[in-house]
């Protein structure tokens, strides 16, 4: 009988791989599998971060793709089991499934204690994981911060980690393999997606909840190809806001409420739509208190209100989605309470 306690290590046991097999035994019959399988093995999960995006099945993924990245880029047995352990806690630090920039750095922070790593390892180790929740034009400045005694090395590990968790965004449906850092890792596209596909599988198998976002994959997707339509029509962030939440909540706002955003103001426009529309939606609620809760968890999340703090290095698209879901998050979050009240 399977050992129900990790997924993957039963998924590795099985045969059944298909034309990926042979890339799977290769794995598995060499050191980077018998590194692999004790990582898994001896994995602390009660330290993970409890979810079903950033959890066990994205850590076990991500400690195969760590395995498969060493294994393509023939690293010694030492940095071998550096990157296992960076894959292994590198989420540790997170507080939601939202964008999250600074969950590389709590985690990295819990790196001494889980690992009982020391000098130059540690360093190295939290440096790259503190990296990985970031641009790639501020990796070099994390490291020299970490001030390891081989920066080149700690950089190649950093580089490692974020494709080891970048291939798993087939999760999200958001896997981009152009943004992949290594020509081997975006061989591996075609992996990821079977990988993640007969994880939820086996999930199935064993009547255990799937994996998957907070929200449906397929409102996710949609959401995203909405976002990506206005920005393309050149839509203002608050108006494709106003727009998206329309269709996600299934009322009509959106009309009445374009006039009243906000021109030239430094405030972000996503938050400014959507306090707007939450207003209209729970026109009950006293303005002033709703505001206030709102705009504490939104700098909460994002770390400010003013777009000029939020707004990413790459262009809204990305955040534009995030944080539509998460004021539809915060708006059923408030009928749930409703709900409890009544």
């Amino acid at each position: 009988m399977e050992d129900r306690s990790s997924p993957m290590l039963a998924l590795l046991g099985r045969k059944d791989w298909g034309d990926e097999q042979p890339r799977v035994d290769l794995l598995l019959a060499s050191p980077y599998g018998e590194a692999l399988l004790k990582a898994l093995k001896t994995l602390k999960r009660n330290v993970l971060y409890q979810s079903h995006v950033h959890g066990l099945g994205h850590i076990e993924r991500t400690l195969v793709h760590g395995a498969m990245c060493a294994q393509a880029e023939k690293l010694d047995a030492a940095d071998t089991s550096l990157l296992m352990d960076m894959c292994s806690y590198h989420d540790t630090g997170r507080e939601s499934d939202w964008l999250d920039g600074a969950h590389g750095l709590r985690s990295s922070l819990k790196l001494a204690e889980l690992t009982g790593r020391r000098g130059e390892d540690l360093r190295i180790m939290m440096a790259g994981v503190e990296a990985h929740s970031i641009g790639d034009k501020y990796m070099e400045d994390v490291i020299r911060k970490h001030g390891p005694a081989d920066p080149e090395r700690a950089l190649r590990m950093a580089r490692l980690l974020k494709d080891s968790d970048g291939l798993d965004r087939v999760r999200i449906r958001d896997l981009n393999p152009k943004y992949l850092r290594f020509e081997s890792s975006r061989k591996r596209a075609r992996f990821a997606q079977l990988l993640f596909d007969r994880y939820r599988a086996i999930q199935g198998e064993w009547g255990v909840q799937q994996e998957q976002d907070g929200f449906d994959l397929g409102v996710i997707q949609a959401l995203k190809q909405f976002v990506s339509d206005c920005f393309a029509r050149q839509t203002p962030c608050g108006e494709t806001a106003l727009l998206a939440l329309d269709k996600l909540i299934r009322e009509d706002h959106a009309k009445d409420l374009l006039p009243q955003l906000k021109t030239g103001s430094p405030v972000c426009g996503l938050y400014d739509a959507a306090l707007l529309y939450l207003r209209a939606v729970y026109p009950e609620d006293d303005p002033a208190e709703l505001e206030a809760e709102f705009s504490a968890r939104f700098k909460a999340q994002y770390g400010s209100l003013l777009c000029a703090d939020v707004k990413p290095d790459e262009g809204c698209g990305g955040f534009a989605v995030d944080g539509i879901l998460f004021a539809l998050q915060f708006y059923l979050d408030k009928l749930k309470d409703r709900v409890k009240d009544d």
